[in-house]
């Protein structure tokens, strides 16, 4: 199963980025991240988050899914294998990396999707103070295991297993994992058509 490495995300993100002649200093601002960060993430040092992901396959005018293929190949019907699916974790030594959960891609061939399925595991090793992300779009989490507790538009939410929740993703949101066990969530991220149109102008 490859790693941050193996899928070759950032490898990916420098190159559609340079075919767009996007600075990567522009690219960071708009993001809301440092070029510093940018860099170590084109550099297939640390993984970007989901959301930082989602925003720049928004800003680039593709889909997250775009940096998980292999084949720049769509299919109307998709069957993803257990063995088949691709794993971002935080890689051993990351330091600073600001991913708090591993994920899964569940789908990944559909090239012009909106929607992107995905296994998220959630670290319980984190920091307290966690930094809100906001995005175009919604989320949908279940609760698979373990507890999960959701910060966002002035609410505290503790989710447990077979719980769910939806949320417009442009409420600054932090997601993350409590109690002993790591919690896994079934999670599918929405980008509305008119966000793709955008920033593929």
């Amino acid at each position: 199963m490859p790693g941050v490495k193996g899928l070759k995300i950032g490898e990916k993100i420098r190159g559609l980025r340079r075919s767009k002649n996007v600075d990567i200093g522009d690219l960071a601002q708009q993001v809301g991240i440092s070029a510093a960060v940018l860099g170590q993430i084109e550099s297939d040092v640390v993984p970007p988050t989901i959301a930082t992901l989602m925003k720049i396959a928004t800003i680039l005018g593709t889909s997250m899914t775009h940096f998980f293929q292999e084949e720049e190949e769509a299919h109307e019907i998709e069957v993803v294998r257990r063995g088949e699916r691709q794993k971002m974790r935080k890689p051993s030594g990351a330091g600073q990396s600001p991913l708090s959960y591993a994920y899964e891609a569940l789908a990944s061939t559909h090239v012009a999707s909106h929607m992107q399925p995905l296994l998220v595991e959630f670290n319980l090793d984190v920091a307290d103070d966690l930094v809100p992300v906001s995005h175009e779009g919604e989320e949908f989490h279940y609760v698979l295991e373990g507890t999960v507790e959701f910060q966002g538009g002035g609410q505290v939410v503790t989710l447990r297993p077979g719980d769910s929740l939806y949320f417009k993703a442009t409420v600054p949101h932090v997601l993350r994992g409590t109690g002993s066990v790591p919690p896994k969530t079934i999670s599918v991220v929405y980008v509305p058509d008119d966000e793709q149109a955008k920033s593929s102008e």
